[in-house]
């Protein structure tokens, strides 16, 4: 099925209504819900960006900004990414997931244990990249995530801000060095700024100190 598209709309929204829609009553529904959607909300077209419009035709709760052709998006089964044509890139569902950045993204799995870690980091399949789970997790950047863990683990990690450490690992979920921080910056280039009670200072990716 064609649409033929002849009011000013922007070039991707343009190009995936013009695309091929091999399911077309699926189709049919989506534009229905857009129609709907643009009169129940009194939306002009003027303000309609490609995630606004993956939410109205395919009923999604969220959908953020495009990266690398995948947004995040979240329906009623939780969060993951959507591709360029809206449908999901995998079947996975996450309690959250992160934009991606240097082809990995960051989620939080599901967990009924509030005490236990549950961030990681996923590829664009949605698959874990590494089995190690994390308090926090951050973007990798020159090829290194900023993740946390406990210093007494099997208490609320929460419980004191001293209670996390910080530290570097690669995409195959290896530390870098040793030492954990209360406080670690991202690498640039092949800098990264740590505390550790207290002293703040600058490490190498071997986690040596810069003075």
């Amino acid at each position: 099925m064609v649409v033929s598209v002849s009011i000013d709309l922007p070039e991707d929204i343009v190009k995936f209504l013009n695309s091929d829609i091999r399911n077309q009553e699926r189709f049919e529904v989506c534009l229905l819900n857009l129609l709907s959607g643009f009169v129940e909300n009194e939306m002009h077209l003027s303000s309609l960006t490609l995630p606004r419009l993956f939410a109205l035709i395919y009923g999604y709760e969220e959908v953020g900004e495009f990266v690398d052709g995948l947004a995040t998006a979240k329906d009623k089964a939780g969060c993951m990414h959507i591709n360029l044509r809206g449908l999901p890139a995998y079947n996975y569902r996450y309690e959250y997931v992160s934009s991606f950045s240097e082809n990995y993204a960051v989620a939080m799995l599901r967990n009924n244990d509030a005490n236990k870690p549950y961030y990681a980091h996923i590829n664009k399949k949605g698959e874990p990249i590494y089995e190690e789970r994390y308090y926090e997790a951050g973007h990798f950047k020159e090829g290194f995530a900023v993740v946390a863990d406990a210093k007494f683990p099997g208490i609320n990690a929460f419980d004191g801000p001293l209670n996390l450490r910080y530290f570097h690992i690669d995409v195959n979920g290896k530390r870098l060095y040793k030492n954990k921080y209360h406080y670690a910056s991202p690498f640039s280039d092949g800098i990264a700024k740590v505390t550790i009670d207290n002293e703040s200072y600058y490490i190498d990716i071997n986690g040596e100190r810069i003075d």
